[in-house]
């Protein structure tokens, strides 16, 4: 059985419960629920959706989940977490081009995507570049930029300037309104993941992923919230409210759900994913794609029990260790993942 998002009386039981039950401090659930209602390009397959939840609730009771170690090896600290989520977008290339590489800590260690940005930050830290600085990162130049996302293969990381000017806007409001040290925003937010989500939100336009549908505003916040997520890996701080974090819309959650049949594209948008064409940002399509995988995600926590941004980590690490051949992910040019 397939569920078809048409209509408000065609949402499940499940959703609606969803909805009346749990708190939604950002906005994302009921907003992109709007989205859903009208949906065309993108269907949830709840049979598909129930098996894939026995697998990864199974990953989660293992523990198969991704830890601190992922942001790695050098100064493993907010400051750090917040600047990487700053830039932590757009790394794939566009069809018959190398991807973005770093060469991270020796000649022979080769990484892309994540990886790669956390080698450019940790190589940066060895090499004394004061990149978790907010007074350098205020008025960082084109030049230290392309210095810091050096490239192994000479394919340039995208939407360089992009990134610059972000590290610019988090250095320059960091030092206005922070005293240059993100932890008193998370003293701001007294540890609330939710209010932290917020309060970057609020402070840092960068991370302000939302857009419209319809004449009314839909929130995604993917970047704000898993800063939020991800200071939670660190041993070194508490935070609170995990729970109230939505799943965190990229790349490769809808990627994964459509290979294991949770999601489902009308064959014309298909067509386009799977031959690499540009799916335009805030377009129907992309916008379907986005918000089904919040609700793809909000449904498996509600039938697992557990935080929905906990079951995004143990689907993330479910793609680095899987052997299943992958479909493609959608090809959208954007700075909000």
């Amino acid at each position: 059985m397939v569920i078809k998002y048409g209509l408000m009386s065609s949402l499940t039981a499940e959703v609606k419960a969803i909805l009346r039950s749990k708190p939604d401090p950002l906005g994302v659930r009921r907003s992109t629920a709007a989205v859903m209602e009208n949906a065309r390009f993108v269907t949830i397959n709840i049979n598909q959706l129930k098996d894939f939840g026995t697998k990864i609730a199974l990953n989660v009771k293992n523990n198969q989940l991704l830890t601190q170690a992922q942001f790695g090896k050098l100064h493993n600290n907010p400051q750090k977490i917040f600047l990487l989520d700053t830039v932590n977008f757009c790394f794939w290339a566009r069809k018959s081009k190398l991807r973005w590489a770093v060469a991270y800590p020796a000649a022979d260690t080769i990484t892309q995507g994540w990886q790669a940005l956390v080698a450019s930050f940790d190589r940066a830290i060895a090499t004394s570049m004061p990149i978790l600085d907010s007074q350098f990162l205020a008025r960082i130049s084109l030049k230290d930029t392309q210095r810091l996302f050096q490239s192994h293969n000479q394919t340039q990381i995208p939407l360089l300037k992009q990134r610059q000017s972000f590290l610019q806007q988090a250095g320059q409001i960091l030092n206005q309104d922070f005293a240059g040290d993100f932890n008193n925003l998370i003293k701001l937010a007294n540890h609330s993941a939710p209010q932290i989500s917020r309060l970057i939100i609020k402070h840092f336009p960068c991370f302000n992923d939302t857009t419209v549908y319809r004449q009314k505003q839909v929130k995604f916040f993917k970047r704000a919230q898993i800063c939020a997520y991800d200071l939670s890996l660190l041993s070194e701080i508490k935070i609170t409210h995990i729970d109230q974090l939505t799943f965190f819309a990229d790349y490769r959650l809808p990627q994964m759900l459509r290979t294991f049949g949770v999601l489902e594209y009308q064959p014309g948008l298909a067509e386009k994913v799977d031959h690499l064409q540009l799916i335009i940002p805030d377009s129907q399509e992309e916008l379907e794609i986005r918000a089904s995988t919040v609700w793809a995600g909000e449904l498996l926590a509600y039938q697992l029990n557990l935080a929905p941004a906990q079951i995004d980590n143990a689907i993330w690490f479910l793609a680095k260790q899987t052997q299943q051949p992958m479909k493609p992910h959608h090809q959208t040019l954007t700075t909000n993942y």
